[in-house]
């Protein structure tokens, strides 16, 4: 499982920076100083490099002769990755259904009731880990690694473009019932229902993201 929380400073700066550019503190065109991006981040100015290079690598930023300019991420950027979702996660998830040992079903279903508790308690930030945790044992667990490198990324970056959308109470409760019909299919092993309830939530997601 790829892990995009680890605990380092550079990645966590580059989280912040990220979140940033996709929630508009850094807007579209604008040029990103390093210099004044470690004062205000608190850090060294290597850190900051080290996270401009991981943006210019996630094609977020781009250095230019003026400096390091926002790209973002636009409509067409969205529309790509949901694209990719569409074609390759179902399949993933498939083969997951197939695939899948009892301990990660188990770990889905705690995951399940983790998510359930915090819809309850209204903890988006809490939901939302959640859900990046429960995709990724399914892309674990597909048995396929250029699966799971392709998937993992795009799932984190398209889960903080829907930030707005889970705070909304339906969406998020709507979410966690959608991957509860994904579970329950996968414990059946009825690849049928698998591949239908996945397709499902991917264009709910989808429609969240682009209705805001």
């Amino acid at each position: 499982m790829i892990d995009y929380k680890k605990i380092s400073l550079s990645n966590q700066i580059f989280e912040k920076m990220e979140e940033g550019i996709l929630h508009g503190k850094y807007p579209q065109g604008s040029i990103i100083s390093p210099e004044n991006a470690a004062s205000d981040l608190r850090v060294g100015l290597g850190t900051v490099k080290e996270a401009l290079i991981r943006l210019q690598t996630e094609r977020l930023i781009e250095d230019t002769a003026e400096g390091f300019k926002v790209l973002g991420i636009t409509a067409a950027d969205i529309e790509d990755m949901f694209n990719v979702k569409r074609k390759i996660e179902t399949t993933a998830t498939i083969l997951a259904a197939n695939n899948i040992s009892d301990d990660e079903l188990n770990a889905l279903g705690d995951i399940l009731v983790q998510q359930e508790k915090a819809v309850e308690e209204s903890d988006v930030e809490k939901v939302k880990n959640l859900d990046t945790r429960f995709h990724d044992i399914i892309y674990s667990a597909c048995g396929s690694t250029t699966y799971e490198i392709i998937l993992s990324p795009i799932h984190h970056k398209l889960s903080k473009c829907r930030k707005a959308s889970l705070e909304k109470k339906d969406r998020i409760m709507n979410s966690v019932k959608e991957h509860r019909k994904v579970y329950e299919a996968m414990t059946r092993r009825d690849i049928n229902e698998v591949e239908k309830y996945m397709l499902e939530h991917i264009e709910h997601a989808y429609t969240s993201i682009i209705n805001g």
